[in-house]
């Protein structure tokens, strides 16, 4: 087994035998071929069982389960780890840092339980998912895997919470102590016009970027802005920026400037308002003879696509578009007083 070296002479690619190389330095190459999404990635596990070992913590580090039998799988992977039925050690999913579970039917929430129990050292945990009847147990509230998370970053939809636990005190939600960026998709009647405790809010000291998600869809956006509107008063001082993200559903909705001012920053000049990308493009154009573009001056845009291998991406480019926007609104008030 050998490792192939491109040349910057005339001899081309030559190949070295893998033992002929400092273990540190090959080591350092294949970990460093794992973290291409592309290329080669998994494939270098399947070299050797000493390469399996060395890069398996990295492969681990960042998962994104599309579908319920990658849930099964990796679910297969940790029983046979706590049984020592395993090359892993006992404690190998402390490696996983990030977790998205995307699978929208009838996700396996037994087995996600199991494995928010081992990954221990999890920072960031997406969930595009919510329960099915029938299922909660699995509930915020009610199943003790949630307390065990010492999270960084988390996106959850708002119908996983208990209905008696509708807040995000520490004391209720131990995973909320650390927390720094908060996504809470309200996009289902079933859950927004219920009572939320707001007050809670401001107990979250670390908190730095907020986002509620609703969409243009019967009552849901005004119930999502009278929740934000409530909210606003418990924003603690940590808080940089807080994003209403509209989605439109590929449609166009009426007094959308009116809705866009009346949820940005005339509440807090924190606050600003995302729509979907196409939306904000096509409103670009439509305002560009405009002597004043409200699309511009008072939205960003964001994009989401979780089924994409860029999505990660897409968050941070919001997040980035947010604090520019609030730190121009910041600018406009030095110069206004001066």
């Amino acid at each position: 087994m050998g490792l192939q070296v491109t040349s910057s002479g005339d001899c081309g690619i030559r190949e070295f035998p893998l033992d002929d190389f400092p273990e540190d330095l090959a080591r350092q190459i294949f970990e460093t071929a794992v973290r291409d999404p592309d290329t080669p990635n998994w494939a270098c596990s399947r070299v050797s069982r000493k390469i399996q070992a060395w890069v398996e913590p990295s492969l681990y580090r960042d998962i994104t389960l599309y579908y319920n039998q990658s849930i099964t799988l990796i679910h297969n992977t940790l029983i046979s780890t706590i049984a020592r039925k395993s090359s892993k050690p006992p404690a190998f999913f402390d490696n996983v840092r990030s977790l998205c579970i995307i699978p929208a039917y009838l996700p396996l929430w037994g087995d996600i339980m199991d494995l928010l129990s081992a990954c221990t050292s999890l920072r960031t945990l997406h969930i595009f998912n919510w329960l099915a009847e029938g299922q909660e147990e699995f509930l915020i509230g009610n199943h003790p895997a949630w307390n065990a998370l010492r999270l960084r970053r988390l996106r959850i939809p708002a119908l996983l919470f208990h209905p008696s636990h509708l807040n995000l005190d520490m004391k209720s939600h131990p995973m909320f102590a650390h927390i720094t960026h908060l996504e809470l998709p309200w996009v289902t009647h079933d859950v927004i016009d219920k009572d939320w405790s707001w007050a809670s809010l401001s107990s979250l000291e670390t908190l730095t970027h907020l986002c509620l998600v609703t969409a243009v869809l019967f009552f849901l956006l005004d119930n999502a802005s009278a929740q934000l509107q409530a909210a606003v008063p418990h924003f603690p001082s940590s808080l940089i920026v807080c994003v209403f993200e509209i989605r439109t559903l590929g449609k166009r909705f009426s007094n959308a400037e009116q809705v866009v001012l009346n949820n940005g920053r005339l509440l807090d000049s924190r606050v600003v308002v995302a729509v979907d990308h196409e939306y904000y493009c096509e409103e670009v154009e439509l305002q560009k003879e405009c002597v004043r573009s409200w699309i511009k001056e008072e939205a960003i845009w964001r994009k989401e696509d979780p089924w994409g291998r860029n999505w990660t991406e897409e968050v941070d480019a919001m997040w980035k578009q947010a604090e520019a926007k609030v730190a121009q609104r910041r600018s406009e008030r030095v110069l206004e007083r001066s």
